[in-house]
């Protein structure tokens, strides 16, 4: 997607997120960041997945809450998704290495 340019749709139900998510990740080539809000249920997750297997990765999805981080590899590029639900400080971010992984340039990182 173009820098600054918005987009509306609908999304309905898990399968459409899936969908999203995958017509995304088919577009992406690394170097990309993305940021994903809402309550919990809302669908992130289910997005990431779609995410995920457009750029041609199988990996099984979960939500990151407990370990922060989870690396997807064996697609186009890398992703690396992120939760900062139970972020309660910067330096647990600069422990994780987030600017590397956001200065890096070789995946996706889903915030």
């Amino acid at each position: 997607m173009e820098e600054g340019v918005t987009r509306e749709r609908v999304v309905d139900s898990a399968e459409a997120m899936l969908a999203l998510g995958r017509e995304v990740g088919a577009g992406m080539s690394g170097g990309e960041v993305i940021g994903l809000v809402g309550p919990l249920g809302a669908g992130k997750t289910h997005f990431v997945k779609g995410l995920v297997y457009g750029l041609g990765c199988e990996a099984g999805v979960t939500s990151p809450t407990f370990t922060l981080v989870h690396e997807y590899v064996g697609g186009r590029c890398p992703v690396y998704h992120f939760d900062f639900y139970r972020v309660e400080a910067e330096a647990e971010l600069v422990e994780l290495g987030w600017e590397e992984y956001v200065e890096g340039g070789d995946g996706v990182v889903v915030v």
